[in-house]
């Protein structure tokens, strides 16, 4: 019983720090996302400047290459280690179930 909590408790750690991991790369996506939209308005608003001042707009630059946003992350690896919890917690289950019983059965008056 000692190890299927172990068992329950390692999941959850790993699962936690699995979540960890998305949220900051979450953030990265975000923040680099940001920056790309910044810059873009930025462009539209010089371009807009240029036009009623006479002169040719600049080139529209491709945003892609200038800023690496990454790929979003896979949630493959959280959904694995949920089912290993929920494997290890229904073997819990089970254990102490059958542990249960038999303490009740001992117990009983015959």
């Amino acid at each position: 019983m000692t190890r299927s909590i172990e068992h329950v408790i390692e999941g959850l750690d790993n699962y936690r720090t699995e979540e960890n991991n998305v949220a900051y790369l979450s953030r990265q996506i975000a923040r680099e996302k940001a920056k790309a939209d910044t810059y873009v308005s930025s462009r539209k608003e010089e371009n807009t400047r240029r036009i009623a001042q006479g002169l040719p707009p600049l080139p529209e630059d491709d945003v892609s290459r200038m800023f690496k946003i990454p790929p979003e992350p896979s949630r493959l690896e959280s959904m694995l280690l949920l089912g290993q919890v929920d494997a290890s917690a229904k073997h819990l289950e089970e254990s102490t179930s059958t542990g249960l019983v038999r303490i009740f059965a001992g117990q009983a008056p015959v």
